[in-house]
């Protein structure tokens, strides 16, 4: 894996055919994974509990995560939240 200075994981020389490599922007940044849903970009990203996702500019409901496919040149915005005023 590498890690890009915004903190964004790639996933780079993993070869299998179990597995479908694709590049997908998760906040304008490219991404090479072989993630099959939402809930697992989550996890490989290591992504606290407390954020938000939107597919292609559509906000995803957490409980639709594990049921929502990426596919290859999705645009992923994830968005942290925080406490403050």
């Amino acid at each position: 894996y590498i890690v890009s200075s915004c903190g964004v994981v790639a996933l780079i020389g993993f070869i299998s055919k179990n597995y479908h490599i694709m590049t997908i922007y998760v906040n304008r940044t490219p991404v090479v994974t072989a993630v099959g849903s939402i809930a697992e970009l989550h996890a490989e990203l290591g992504l606290q509990q407390m954020v938000a996702i939107a597919l292609n500019n559509k906000v995803v409901p957490r409980t639709e995560w594990a049921t929502t496919p990426l596919t290859e040149g999705d645009n992923v915005v994830i968005i942290k939240m925080a406490c403050g005023g």
